[in-house]
């Protein structure tokens, strides 16, 4: 299975390294973007052309011809490294600079004063969802994970899908 899909692992791999660099650029160029929702989101699409490409060259290796299952395999062996390699990078980058914590605090209370502003919650509503503001913990932990992981994963695997439609032939 693993000499089959050693695309699949290489692709992770590249995914994560791409991953790091990224973390490390805008980490040491403006720390405020890695909390942002679009550094997020970017991060979790720029899965899809390692997962493509991991599928043509399964594709390629079985004389151009792949079914759906074996390419959404080959899809989600690439995401499920690059986003493990992901996980690894953000508690430990999180962990190192507590100030990022602080950054991640104050980005979701602006976020809720917006919501407010703009009408979507009462100002009750906002009230009781910081009225213990300061005294909150939003330091990312191991204990998060699973609950972080599955949803991503699940998020995943419609993007495997998706890599596995485009390869196949």
């Amino acid at each position: 299975m693993w000499q089959r899909n050693s695309s699949a692992i290489i692709y992770g791999v590249l995914t994560g390294i791409l991953f790091l660099v990224l973390h490390v650029v805008f980490y040491y160029n403006g720390k405020g973007f890695l909390i942002s929702a679009g550094f997020v989101y970017a991060l979790f699409f720029l899965h899809l052309p390692f997962m493509i490409f991991a599928g043509l060259s399964l594709r390629n290796k079985n004389g151009g011809l792949v079914d759906f299952i074996p390419a959404l395999r080959t899809a989600m062996i690439t995401f499920l490294i690059g986003t493990v390699l992901y996980y690894i990078q953000y508690y430990t980058l999180f962990g190192m600079d507590e100030s990022l914590v602080e950054m991640q605090k104050e980005h979701a209370f602006s976020m809720l004063e917006r919501q407010k502003e703009n009408g979507l919650i009462k100002p009750e509503q906002f009230r009781a969802m910081t009225k213990d503001w300061e005294n909150t913990d939003m330091t990312p932990r191991l204990s998060h994970l699973p609950f972080d992981f599955i949803i991503r994963t699940l998020f995943g695997f419609v993007l495997g899908a998706l890599a596995a439609v485009a390869v196949r032939r």
